[in-house]
């Protein structure tokens, strides 16, 4: 939901029970319909401005809508909020309990430590959004498309690393943390290794992440997933007879495992046929990755393949390098009848 600019929704329909029954029987229980925006004419420019009143959480929207070919377009930036309290721990090793519970400090540096040092609450977001909706007139027919695309980056923290903290600050042959102060992580999407852990103008600035993670460790993070996610829908409608088309298209990605392999993008198609032959009665025929578009096969050899005989030679599993599991998914239901009455 938060993909779509909120500028471009003209109403929001939640339908219920039979009269859902048109979008196909796996909606025959009810869906929420978003209708876009279809004004012809003119358009919108919308501004604003505001923040918590904690200071923080400063936001600024802007939206532009046009016309029909409709479209909108959003820009979000959001500000992060901190509901975190004081530090109240010891930052620096050393400290003693005394009876009453309170700590006594050994390092001078624990008495002007900055206590404000975790963030707790709203990530700091960057957000654009853009919705294109269109429709046409074919004679007795009408064919409607829309298109939505969302990028967003975030900014979150992780737990304070303090001067105590061995694992996360580690020390120095002088007996000191590596940052002294302490730090506080802040992981951002959508970026490299040496943008999140060794970040540029920081005292890890100069460190390779060669150095502090294994090759594979870094592909996890940058490469193991495809990069964008694109989903093109039509819905054309001839008396009757709605015809819906969609396609989704997953970019390439690569993976590292001894070898590195890259999977090509795919395209994947689905298709829904809605014949409302009147308030009680309809037909469906619909099908989901109609062309059978699986990743490719994994090459590497490491995916947990092999196989296992027991003490009598008899196979327990035997799973081929690169064996991949197909199962047909299209023609979910070749006729689905859906029939209800009020």
């Amino acid at each position: 939901m938060n993909a779509i600019p909120a500028a471009s929704i003209k109403r929001i329909e939640v339908l219920r029970d039979s009269a859902a029954a048109q979008y196909g029987s796996d909606a025959i229980v009810g869906l929420i319909n978003i209708v876009l925006n279809d004004q012809s004419e003119g358009g919108n420019l919308a501004v604003s401005y505001g923040k918590n009143t904690a200071g923080d959480g400063k936001t600024t929207n802007i939206d532009l809508s046009k016309g029909f070919i409709n479209t909108t377009l959003n820009l979000r930036k959001k500000g992060f909020t901190n509901r975190s309290s004081l530090h109240g721990s010891c930052q620096f090793a050393g400290c003693t309990q005394l009876d009453s519970g309170d700590y006594l400090l050994s390092d001078s540096r624990e008495a002007t430590a900055v206590r404000n040092t975790f963030r707790i609450g709203d990530t700091d977001s960057d957000q654009i959004g853009l919705t294109i909706n269109t429709g046409y007139d074919l004679a007795d027919a009408q064919s409607y498309n829309f298109i939505t695309y969302s990028s967003r980056d975030n900014e979150s923290a992780a737990f304070f690393r303090d001067n105590a903290n061995r694992n996360g600050n580690a020390l120095l042959p002088d007996g000191d943390a590596i940052i002294p102060a302490g730090f506080l992580p802040k992981t951002k999407t959508k970026k490299k290794v040496t943008e999140t852990y060794t970040p540029a103008d920081t005292a890890l600035g100069d460190i390779s992440p060669n150095d502090v993670f294994s090759e594979q460790a870094i592909s996890i993070i940058e490469e193991w997933q495809p990069k964008d996610h694109i989903s093109l829908s039509g819905l054309s409608k001839i008396a009757q007879l709605n015809v819906n088309l969609a396609f989704n298209r997953y970019s390439e990605y690569r993976v590292l495992d001894g070898e590195r392999q890259t999977y090509s993008a795919k395209l994947l198609t689905d298709y829904r046929l809605n014949y409302q032959v009147n308030d009680e009665l309809s037909f469906n025929i619909w099908g989901n990755n109609i062309f059978d578009v699986y990743p490719d096969k994994n090459t590497l050899g490491n995916s947990r393949s092999g196989t296992i005989v027991d003490d009598k030679g008899r196979v327990v599993v035997n799973r081929p390098v690169g064996a991949i599991i197909h199962v047909a998914r299209h023609l979910l239901a070749l006729m689905v009848l859906i029939l209800h009455w009020r």
